[in-house]
């Protein structure tokens, strides 16, 4: 993994497209012409450009972005996927005492703060994960889902929250800044 405290050394030869764990991917490959004959004339000399780009690193930050988004429009009675307000409560659901929110799927919070990332599967050519609703609201956000109602969705503002993260973490990583690598199960209040 690369850092400014661990900048990358490459083990061997190096061509654009080339990756490994411990090295990134070749953007640009070292080269270092001899000079010319006779002493006149140019010499071609690079440093390579290897950038750390890693899967489970974009999918931890993706992943964390669309809890945060998802969370959020939740509690604030917006759609997660960006189409606007929430639809209405019904009267009966709207009148039970100790709701900590008028809107819909936060009577309590317990939906929005409990929803989970999965652990981070995969290597660091390839990883994925899932975002899942606490287990005792799994049946509340399917029939949600069955009446048009998604509250966990990967399109319109989700993707775009997911899009935002992976730009910033590539950019990161361009940088060679480090990164905390956490493939592990991740709760919404607890990114």
């Amino acid at each position: 993994m690369a850092s400014s405290d661990n900048p990358i050394r490459p083990s061997g030869p190096l061509r654009p497209g080339d990756e490994s764990p411990e090295s990134g991917v070749v953007v640009v490959p070292p080269r270092s012409d001899p000079p010319p004959a006779g002493g006149n004339g140019a010499r071609v000399v690079t440093t390579p450009l290897v950038i750390d780009l890693r899967a489970d690193v974009l999918v931890d930050a993706m992943s964390r972005g669309v809890l945060t988004h998802t969370r959020d429009a939740i509690l604030d009675g917006r759609r997660p996927d960006g189409g606007g307000p929430q639809a209405q409560l019904g009267a009966r659901a709207a009148a039970l005492p100790g709701r900590l929110t008028p809107h819909r799927g936060a009577r309590t919070g317990h939906l929005a703060d409990g929803l989970t990332r999965t652990k981070i599967t995969g290597s660091t050519s390839r990883a994925s994960t899932r975002i899942e609703p606490p287990g005792d609201r799994v049946v509340y956000v399917r029939s949600e889902a069955k009446l048009g109602r998604e509250l966990i969705t990967a399109r319109g503002a989700a993707a775009e929250a997911a899009e935002r993260a992976a730009r910033a973490t590539v950019r990161d990583m361009a940088e060679g800044q480090g990164f905390a690598e956490d493939r592990g199960p991740r709760e919404a209040d607890d990114v």
